[in-house]
């Protein structure tokens, strides 16, 4: 697999600082151990987008109330924007849990 080989990579070590940075900032902020690699999957999706799902539709962001910011995803099969939706995330896992941290 093209991850392992390169393991020294650019992206592989970008990776990591990444994952250092929020895995610091999680454990100090939200007293959690361990974080939520949301940016490092979106790097997934752009280098193997066939492990993934897409979904076209428009994406629109909440301005106001509770949920300001919040971003929602209405399907929409002409759209010229797709979104990565799941798919084959055990590589994405086993990729991250080779990492050293």
């Amino acid at each position: 697999d093209q991850w392992q080989r390169k393991a020294g990579s650019v992206v592989r070590d970008l990776l990591v600082t990444a994952h250092r940075c929020y895995m610091d900032s999680y454990r100090r902020w939200e007293c959690i151990d361990g974080c939520f690699p949301h940016d490092s999957i979106a790097v997934f999706a752009a280098v193997h987008p066939d492990r993934f799902v897409e979904v076209r539709g428009r994406v629109e962001v909440v301005t106001d109330g509770p949920e300001r910011g919040r971003t929602r995803l209405i399907p929409d099969d002409s759209s010229h924007i797709g979104v990565a939706m799941g798919g084959r995330l055990k590589f994405v896992r086993e990729f991250l849990d080779s990492m050293e941290f």
